[in-house]
């Protein structure tokens, strides 16, 4: 199980006052690299509004 943001590319943003790079990939890569990595995508919820807008991916090695 992780997260992923909603697919915007790269950012650079601060957290705790320090910058912080930020790369993400659209939801269709996810689930390609999960699938060619041998991993059973069992659920995802694109954007989830109670997760502040993550993405929740669940994938399982079969």
């Amino acid at each position: 199980m992780f997260t992923s943001g909603g697919g915007r590319g790269e950012s650079l943003r601060k957290w705790q006052g320090e910058p912080l790079y930020h790369a993400d990939l659209a939801p269709e890569k996810y689930r390609d690299l999960l699938t060619r990595s041998g991993f059973d995508l069992a659920a995802d919820v694109i954007e989830d509004a109670s997760c502040g807008g993550a993405t929740i991916w669940l994938a399982r090695c079969p």
